[in-house]
């Protein structure tokens, strides 16, 4: 083996970042926050013996529930040549999730491509980036118009057409009382209007 080959396997610089690695942990060769704490790991590509290759996604973890793996997801667009138009498409990955960085659901992860780890996973998760913040809207104009539909107690407003006591009043003039029974007036038509209107115009 070359002397510059093993000058660089030997590096203690981390490639992009300032100061130098601490005992025991590996120069993956990106340019990444190291983890603060340790783990014994043999798939870490920190504290074990796993490479990382070129490829690397930045997604959001989806889920965290099985044992040193999470599921990442991210959206992206796609071209379609047809309607010369992007739509959207969601990706989703099984990753490992080593203990030293332990990543829960709704963080925002850096994830590398590696060798094949099981049937499903080809990636691992290289660096915390944050968490995901979700901004619930609301409409507005929906309070607003309820607001000003709603009249304040004890105004001039509220003994209006919808009060409880005009309520009454017209449901007692609707009703007669016959033999000690209530019975409620028939209803109008709106056929009834329009027959007298045909028999006063054949009278005229």
């Amino acid at each position: 083996m070359l002397k510059k080959d093993v000058n660089h396997m030997t590096s203690t610089k981390q490639v992009g970042t300032a100061g130098t690695i601490a005992p025991g942990v590996r120069n993956t060769g990106l340019a990444v926050a190291l983890p603060s704490q340790s783990c014994n790991d043999h798939r870490c590509p920190f504290h074990g013996s796993l490479t990382v290759r070129k490829r690397n996604f930045i997604g959001t973890v989806l889920s965290a529930k099985a044992q040193k793996s999470a599921t990442v997801g991210w959206e992206r667009r796609y071209y379609i040549p047809k309607y010369e138009r992007y739509e959207k498409r969601k990706t989703k990955l099984q990753v490992h999730n080593p203990p030293c960085l332990d990543v829960k659901q709704g963080e925002i992860v850096k994830i590398v491509e590696t060798r094949p780890l099981s049937k499903t996973k080809n990636f691992v998760v290289i660096e915390k980036l944050g968490v995901e913040k979700k901004v619930r809207g609301e409409d507005v104009t929906l309070k607003e118009e309820k607001a000003e539909k709603s009249p304040e107690p004890g105004s001039a407003g509220s003994a209006g057409a919808g009060s409880p006591a005009q309520k009454s009043a017209s449901k007692t003039k609707d009703s007669k009382e016959k033999g000690g029974q209530t019975v409620k007036a028939p209803k109008k038509n709106k056929f009834d209007t329009v027959k007298s209107d045909n028999t006063n115009s054949d009278t005229v």
